[in-house]
């Protein structure tokens, strides 16, 4: 059997204050005047100042995140992933399609927006190209002029052209470091070309030699990708022409 410890009765009537309900012992009354909680209590987190600190702009943060979420949706017999917007526009289109007036309104304002905001854009884009052009050319007139060799343009005016339709056509480097890459790729099509000679002329002498056919025709394909990838320089019709004979460096092409 369990025995429970007895605690002594308490002597109330030794007590100077009225006990009971809402009449707490007198040693855990507050003080008069002093308050419960001196330090105050604690300011609650601004989620607002919070998310500003996160994001600088916090809404725009959020609405991007929430927009192109990825979501599983059905097409046909499987399920595939589509960001949230493109489920929104599709399922918005589709009422469209089916004449609901709102959805059908709301998608041709969206379109005429967006078609606005494209034409703004190429139009900035043309402006600061005609621009570039213009400034770039009365440069390189004015030191002709004075006898001087014209300086390196990237890009070079010449290479701004603008067709019938109002399109911008970039040919040849933008950059300094693209000048630099086009011109050890035309050396490599140089090389390439060179060892193709040879090895055309190798193959005449020994036609049976089906290892030396296939390399090349391979570096035949090399050749054409480096032709099509190489913009056109703008003083010769062939890219090969402007660049001197190669010279390998210790040795000639394949002995």
């Amino acid at each position: 059997m369990t025995r429970h410890r007895m605690t002594p009765a308490r002597d109330v009537s030794q007590a100077t204050y009225d006990r009971g309900y809402c009449k707490p012992p007198a040693h855990t009354k507050f003080a008069k005047g002093q308050s419960g909680n001196p330090n105050g209590r604690p300011k609650e987190k601004d989620k607002a100042k919070t998310l500003q600190e996160t994001y600088p702009e916090p809404l725009k943060a959020l609405l991007f995140e929430e927009a192109y979420r990825s979501v599983r949706v059905r097409e046909g017999d499987k399920f595939v992933k589509k960001p949230v917007i493109q489920v929104v526009l599709r399922s918005l289109i589709a009422e469209a399609a089916r004449g609901k007036y709102w959805s059908q309104r709301f998608v041709t304002q969206l379109l005429n927006r967006a078609e606005e905001m494209n034409h703004a854009a190429y139009s900035e884009q043309v402006n600061h190209a005609i621009e570039y052009k213009l400034i770039t050319e009365r440069i390189k007139n004015q030191v002709v002029q004075q006898g001087r060799k014209p300086p390196e343009l990237y890009p070079d005016p010449d290479n701004i052209i603008f067709d019938n339709a109002g399109n911008i056509l970039l040919k040849g480097p933008l950059t300094k470091q693209d000048k630099e890459r086009d011109d050890w790729l035309r050396q490599v099509q140089l090389d390439l070309e060179e060892d193709i000679k040879w090895a055309e002329k190798e193959l005449k002498k020994n036609p049976e030699d089906q290892s030396l056919r296939k390399e090349i025709e391979e570096e035949r394909a090399l050749v054409q990708q480096l032709r099509d990838c190489l913009p056109p320089l703008p003083d010769e019709s062939s890219p090969s022409k402007s660049m001197p004979a190669p010279v390998r460096k210790g040795s000639s092409p394949r002995k």
